[in-house]
């Protein structure tokens, strides 16, 4: 396999998640493809917009004391969250860096 690294999916955490969902559907006319229930026992609500072979997430705290809500604590509300990214070799990507790969679930 030749060695790759692509952008998987962009990250963005709302205050309103209506609001920033409509903005995405109407600003780039993207459809969404998915939400995860799943995702509630985190205290969250998501949507996914694919974008070509990645994807756009929006998640949105529904309760206090999620990560999602202690970020927009701390950046004042702006909305990037995370960027995961996909790679041949995530333990050697790694090797310079204080992050270490997650096992994918």
């Amino acid at each position: 396999m030749a060695p790759y690294l692509r952008l998987r999916q962009v990250c963005l955490v709302a205050v309103d998640f209506a609001r920033e969902t409509a903005r995405i559907k109407s600003r780039l006319g993207l459809e969404e493809c998915y939400r995860d229930s799943n995702v509630a026992k985190y205290g969250l609500e998501n949507v996914l917009f694919p974008v070509g072979s990645s994807f756009i997430e929006i998640v949105s705290p529904t309760r206090p004391g999620t990560a999602a809500g202690r970020f927009i604590e701390r950046h004042g509300g702006r909305y990037g969250y995370m960027l995961i990214m996909d790679c041949d070799d995530p333990v050697r990507r790694c090797s310079n860096s204080t992050a270490r790969p997650v096992a994918p679930s």
